[in-house]
């Protein structure tokens, strides 16, 4: 063993070396500021939201075990929370709702809605994954479709 890591070494029936190789043991480290989940206010602390089936979607901003602030965001049963995730990447959760026929993002700042817009792709695509696919530090959806993908005959 070493400082740094752990160094192996194979060797064959004659003392001869085979293979010889050094493994870096790297330590995860926590970074030292970091958004909590589903946190809509950017005080570190994780929130909750609701949803209630004849009532719609609400928020509830979070001290801990404490309610601090609530509100009811829509009010239509038709419209669903699928995901909450850091759309436009302010560090504050953002909402991505669906409804039988279209979705819509959300941008929050706590309670209060900064922008909104509906994503135009077929509701014939699921979304299947979200994430900050490519590293700019904003969520992105990735989908695929229910149906099978027609493959040309021949």
């Amino acid at each position: 063993m070493t400082r740094n890591g752990v160094r192996a070494r194979l060797q064959g029936a004659m003392g001869r070396a085979l293979l010889m190789a050094s493994v870096v043991v790297v330590q995860a480290v926590a970074p030292t500021a970091q958004a909590a989940p589903r946190d809509f206010d950017g005080d570190g602390r994780s929130d909750l939201s609701w949803r209630h089936e004849f009532n719609g979607t609400a928020l509830w901003l979070m001290n801990g075990l404490t309610p601090l602030a609530a509100a009811t965001l829509v009010a239509d049963p038709n419209w669903y929370l699928n995901a909450t995730a850091d759309f436009d990447g302010d560090g504050k959760a953002d909402l991505l709702f669906e409804s039988p026929a279209r979705r819509a993002i959300w941008l929050m700042d706590g309670l209060a809605v900064k922008a909104s817009g509906f994503i135009d792709v077929s509701t014939d695509w699921s979304i299947t994954h979200i994430g900050d696919f490519d590293g700019d530090g904003k969520a992105t959806c990735s989908g695929a479709t229910a149906r099978p993908a027609r493959r040309p005959s021949g």
